[in-house]
């Protein structure tokens, strides 16, 4: 079994390449150099962020995943940073409407797992470096939350 935070992760830029027009990639340390961007178009990376497992009982719990979503584009004029801006808000909306039915989460003495749907943020973005640097940087946090009871 893969870990969920990478499983997810993984489930999410699998999604968003089916858009068109948008490559993402799931990295471990989002980082992205001002000499990529030059020649690429809308650039995503879905990166695992944070695990929290509150107990709500002796026999479940409730575990929260989250992952950032970043998009970047170099983006000197402002049809590129509009057309960035656009991508990013389809970004948004692609992982809004999903859920993640082929996760599988049982095993380590839990089953029952029942998947709820992303909290997805809002798009933010970096204006300074879109002013300064000419790079669209946008990121969206997707948190997933997985009930579980522990198996008898």
């Amino acid at each position: 079994m893969a870990e969920p935070s990478l499983e997810i992760a993984d489930h999410l830029a699998t999604q968003i390449n089916a858009m068109s027009g948008i490559t993402a990639t799931r990295v471990n340390i989002p980082l992205v150099r001002k000499e990529e961007l030059a020649n690429s178009g809308f650039t995503v990376q879905v990166t695992p962020m944070s695990f929290e497992s509150p107990e709500l009982d002796r026999n479940s719990e409730l575990q929260h995943y989250v992952t950032a979503v970043a998009g970047y584009q170099k983006a000197a004029t402002k049809a590129l940073q509009d057309a960035a801006m656009e991508h990013m808000d389809d970004v948004r909306r692609k992982l809004s409407s999903l859920g993640l039915q082929s996760l599988s989460i049982s095993g380590d003495g839990w089953s029952g797992a029942s998947l709820i749907l992303p909290l997805v943020s809002e798009p933010i973005f970096d204006p300074m470096r879109l002013r300064e640097e000419h790079i669209f940087q946008s990121v969206v946090m997707v948190t997933y939350g997985i009930y579980r009871n522990r198996s008898s």
